[in-house]
């Protein structure tokens, strides 16, 4: 590789993906659901190594990888965990995922703290039931 080639790699947790080309996508004009489109050539990595991405809930981060190991971060995607497809096409996974949508963030927070009061709640029950039997 010459000085200014690179590597397109995409960090998630533990892992590392080279992918071809990545881009945002919204649907619907700019309306629509958020999606990052990711293509991975087959000779990189295994579909079961890319399923990883279907588990991912962390933030993804791009980086440009050039031949004397040093990274340079290009771009950091988060929320981007909600759906995964992938399709397969002449030695290239075409990868989506669908990003969480802020209506549905707001409502996955409520659904935690509502679970998290009603174990609060039955942890009260079970102790004033216990009082009272004593």
């Amino acid at each position: 590789m010459e000085q200014n080639q690179f590597k397109n790699i995409l960090k998630v947790e533990n892992q590392v993906f080279e992918f071809n080309q990545i881009y945002p996508y919204v649907y619907d004009y700019g309306k629509g659901k958020e999606a990052l489109r990711l293509d991975v050539l087959e000779i990189s990595h295994t579909f079961e190594e890319l399923m990883m991405l279907k588990r991912a809930t962390c933030e993804l981060k791009h980086y440009k990888q050039y031949e004397d190991g040093t990274e340079q971060l290009v771009c950091v995607y988060e929320g981007y965990y909600q759906d995964f497809v992938c399709n397969y096409r002449d030695g290239v996974y075409s990868i989506e995922l669908t990003r969480i949508s802020e209506s549905d963030r707001r409502l996955l927070e409520l659904e935690q703290k509502t679970k998290e009061t009603i174990a609060k709640m039955d942890y009260v029950m079970m102790v004033n039931d216990m009082e009272e039997m004593a």
